[in-house]
């Protein structure tokens, strides 16, 4: 049994371990095996629409497409970075780690509130270099913006007292990259002011 819907709220579904956050703007499909009765659960941007994806930043959906890449013909979400000028990405609608690495664009509204709710907040500084690298790794590859606000805070307090390690300042940078960009196209702001916006709002 195949059914599709229209969401205009933002809520949860959990399937068994596994948790998925529908946005507005996203066409949800239910997929249902009727010997099974496994639920299978595809999170699909509307075409024209922007994401943030994982490692590219964000991202214009240009559509479902089948498409046959050496297994069988199967439904392709076909994405294209902003950053990168005639790349186009192939997203596998049947990869459910897919959910995990896709999610809209920050609304103005949105940045707003984040950086109100980390005003006072900040992240503690791991004195474990191994663990405190890898807890920076996961939260680049997540890409989740309250996240990289506190890791980017809490890496340049440590770069002006102490300075950082190249590895680290790397990370830095990364993180910063990921920020000025999505919250360049959102708020439709220079990159460049981008910087002067967050320490205006977290700083008031």
């Amino acid at each position: 049994m195949e059914s599709v819907a229209f969401f205009t709220k933002k809520f949860h579904l959990s399937l068994g371990k596994t948790t998925f956050a529908f946005f507005p703007g996203f066409l949800i499909k239910y997929n249902q095996n009727k010997t099974t009765g496994r639920v299978g659960v595809e999170n699909m941007p509307q075409e024209g629409s922007f994401i943030s994806y994982c490692g590219h930043g964000v991202c214009r959906i240009d559509g479902l497409r089948k498409m046959n890449f050496g297994r069988g013909e199967q439904d392709y979400l076909v994405i294209a970075p902003i950053s990168e000028n005639g790349a186009t990405i192939y997203l596998s609608a049947d990869n459910p780690k897919i959910q995990t690495k896709i999610r809209p664009v920050l609304t103005k509204a949105e940045i707003d509130s984040v950086l109100a709710d980390i005003r006072s907040e900040r992240m503690a500084w791991i004195d474990d270099r191994k663990a405190r690298v890898a807890r920076f790794q996961q939260i680049l590859s997540q890409s989740e913006p309250r996240s990289l606000l506190l890791m980017a805070f809490c890496l340049q307090a440590r770069r002006e007292e102490k300075g950082l390690p190249s590895s680290e300042l790397d990370i830095l940078h990364k993180a910063q990259n990921i920020i000025d960009q999505e919250f360049s196209f959102a708020l439709e702001l220079p990159k460049q002011d981008i910087r002067q916006y967050i320490h205006d709002r977290v700083q008031a």
